[in-house]
């Protein structure tokens, strides 16, 4: 199914906002009543977006940087606390203005209590029922046991992810649209991409072209890496020479819905990919095949593990993707309680594969799980080392 465009219009249907910001409360609330929760309080800023469509600036330093807390009690409208109240009232009038309230600096003790005051005027006798709460900090941890006498606390990320984990089809469009913003900046990279270039400055390129077509933020601070023979997970100001292969490892961000997928690719205006590059590289697609074959609904994520084979280096070939960069459920060797795949999950999907010292390659599609298989929803081509490698299904 085709991604749909940026912008609204009269002539098709495209990603209704409105109904993705009610169907998503509706599965919230769905999973409080599934895990009997009579409130839940939520700092991560992708579950506030999740259960209210409020959006925050994404400021390193954890909870208390630009803070954002919501809270959601089984029987009321979401009250936001936040430090945008006049913006809030101004542009997201869903949420009405009785809701939003000025925020609580909660990685401070004085702040930690204040909040669970504010809780426990707005949650009345609930209060004293099952809270669950999404990230603690040590200051909520000592001092909602003490404010919030009788209440007992449970894991609220265990709610969130339960209603997040399968996605209605807006958040799928959504998804879509951003692989098509991240394809175009995997494209910005490549046409830059010749010796004596840094890596760096492939990645300025990259974000330069995902920020102009409307992304909000992106997956990770990204990797572009020449390095494969050791591979290395962040980008330098190394000179990429000629014969590199080179990880491009980037996502973008489109109304909060993340994408995350890479390509491997070639440097080389005068000569072309070796034997042990072109071998590296078609073990790794084999294996990328592989895995995404095996997705189907009613497989386990172990049994999804096991069909890459023991060629994968670091021994995690996947993860969730959504509202966050990754999120449950991951696929990987450590991961001791496999999730069963059902349609709706998404997933990057992204071994790497190589020979350490020698050469290296990682490539990663976004997947839908479908109700008789699977939908790849990142269609960027293989390139250079794919030539007489492998044959596109």
């Amino acid at each position: 199914m085709p991604y749909a465009g940026l912008i609204g219009v009269d002539w098709e249907t495209r990603i209704s906002f409105d109904r993705m910001r009610k169907e998503r409360l509706k599965k919230a609330r769905e999973a409080m009543k599934k895990f009997d929760v009579d409130a839940l309080i939520l700092f991560r800023f992708e579950n506030t977006r999740y259960v209210t469509g409020h959006r925050k600036i994404l400021v390193c330093g954890g909870i208390s940087a630009d803070p954002v807390i919501t809270l959601l009690p089984k029987d009321k409208d979401p009250i936001v606390f936040t430090m945008d109240v006049e913006h809030v009232f101004e542009r997201e009038p869903w949420i009405p203005k009785e809701n939003v309230k000025p925020t609580y600096w909660v990685e401070m003790e004085s702040g930690a209590r204040g909040f669970a005051k504010a809780v426990k005027e707005i949650l009345g006798s609930d209060a004293e029922g099952k809270i669950g709460i999404d990230n603690w900090v040590p200051p909520v941890y000592f001092v909602f046991p003490r404010e919030l006498e009788g209440a007992t606390f449970v894991d609220g990320q265990e709610v969130m992810m339960d209603a997040r984990m399968i996605k209605t089809k807006d958040e799928i469009e959504c998804i879509k649209v951003a692989c098509a913003i991240t394809e175009a900046g995997m494209e910005a990279a490549i046409e830059a991409l010749r010796p004596g270039v840094r890596e760096c400055e492939l990645l300025g390129t990259a974000w330069q072209k995902v920020y102009s077509l409307g992304a909000e933020w992106t997956q990770s601070p990204g990797i572009v890496c020449a390095d494969t023979a050791i591979y290395r997970r962040f980008t330098s100001d190394k000179i990429i020479q000629e014969g590199d292969t080179v990880v491009i490892d980037i996502g973008a961000q489109f109304n909060g819905y993340f994408s995350d997928y890479t390509r491997t690719w070639y440097c080389g205006k005068y000569t072309k990919p070796s034997k042990e590059q072109k071998s590296v590289f078609r073990l790794s697609y084999e294996t990328l095949r592989a895995v995404e074959k095996a997705m189907r609904p009613g497989v386990t994520t172990g049994e999804v593990f096991k069909a890459a084979g023991p060629n994968v280096l670091g021994k995690m070939i996947g993860h969730g993707i959504g509202l966050a960069g990754q999120e449950p459920p991951f696929i990987a060797e450590t991961y001791e309680e496999p999730v069963v795949l059902k349609p709706g999950m998404t997933f990057a999907i992204e071994p790497f594969v190589g020979k350490p010292g020698v050469a290296g390659a990682r490539l990663e599609d976004n997947v839908v799980v479908t109700e008789t298989g699977f939908e790849v929803i990142s269609t960027f081509p293989f390139g250079p080392l794919a030539e007489d490698v492998c044959v596109e299904e």
